[in-house]
C-alpha cells in the first residue's frame, strides 16, 4: 500500500468514526447552479442520532457573501427520517458563503438540540 492510500484510508475512516460511534452529526455538499439551473444553489448530505432520540428537521441556509447587511435564504424543510437531506433554493446571481446545514433533534430527555456543519467555500451561483 503507498502512503497516500494509507493516509486516504486513515482519513475515511475518522470522517466516518462519528456515524459509526452515532454521535450527532450532520455533512454537508453544496452544489451551485445543480444541472446548469442558475438561480439555484442545492445542499445535501447525511445525518446521524444517538439511540433514543428523536429527528425532527435539518435547517439549509446560505449567505450571499459580502451582502451588508448580510441577506441569507433558507429552508427548514431539508430532512428526512431516513438519514439524508437535501435542499435547492432559488437565490440570486452571486456567491455564497458561508453555506450552513443545521440537524435539530430532540434527546432522551425530551430537551431539543442542534448541531451544525458550515461550509466556507466561495460557491457562485450564476
Amino acid at each position: 500500500m503507498t502512503r497516500l492510500a494509507g493516509i486516504a484510508q486513515a482519513t475515511l475512516f475518522l470522517g466516518l468514526l462519528p456515524y459509526l460511534l452515532r454521535a450527532p452529526q450532520i455533512n454537508i455538499v453544496i452544489d451551485p447552479n445543480p444541472n446548469k439551473q442558475a438561480g439555484k444553489i442545492r445542499g445535501y448530505g447525511i445525518w446521524s442520532l444517538d439511540p433514543g432520540t428523536s429527528y425532527t428537521s435539518v435547517k439549509f441556509e446560505v449567505t450571499l457573501k459580502n451582502s451588508n447587511p448580510l441577506q441569507s435564504t433558507y429552508t427548514d424543510k431539508a430532512g428526512s427520517a431516513q438519514g439524508t437531506w437535501d435542499a435547492t433554493l432559488g437565490v440570486i446571481a452571486g456567491t455564497y458563503n458561508p453555506c450552513t446545514a443545521t440537524l435539530h433533534w430532540i434527546d432522551k430527555n425530551m430537551q431539543a438540540q442542534k448541531t451544525n456543519v458550515t461550509n466556507t467555500f466561495n460557491n457562485v451561483v450564476q
